[in-house]
């Protein structure tokens, strides 16, 4: 199974473990954004790595068969992953979408009827296994 996980930047930690959790279990990440450059400052120099890493971001999230969103609040582009994710299980059925995190709850867009599962918890490494047994 191919998996995306999306936060905030501030998250890339909590997201590095999760990663790892998951390719432990035989799972490929489509992307892992907490190991590639930081294009902040998103114009002028940054411009064409920016459209790179977007392209790039697009690309992975569609790719993959499970997509995680952290609900930690605040954040920018996480919010559009979450977008692109719920675009593409419309258009295409994939991929699944679990929300995770304290703040569950805190959106119209996570009880969305593509969004499989809300997960409110403070652990949100603790709970993959929960998501996984829906991949064995």
């Amino acid at each position: 199974m191919k998996f995306y996980v999306s936060a905030k930047w501030h998250l890339k930690d909590h997201v590095s473990a999760m990663n790892e959790y998951l390719r432990s279990q035989g799972h490929e990440s489509t992307a892992d954004w907490t190991v590639r450059a930081y294009a902040r400052g998103y114009g002028g120099e940054n411009a064409q790595m920016s459209d790179e890493l977007s392209e790039e971001e697009i690309h992975a999230i569609l790719e993959s068969d499970l997509f995680i969103h952290l609900s930690d609040m605040g954040g920018k582009g996480k919010y559009i992953d979450l977008g692109i994710a719920l675009a593409g299980h419309k258009l295409q059925g994939k991929p699944d979408i679990y929300i995770l995190g304290k703040d569950a709850n805190e959106s119209q867009f996570y009880f969305n009827r593509s969004v499989k599962g809300r997960i409110q918890t403070e652990d949100v490494v603790e709970c993959l296994d929960e998501i996984l047994k829906n991949y064995s």
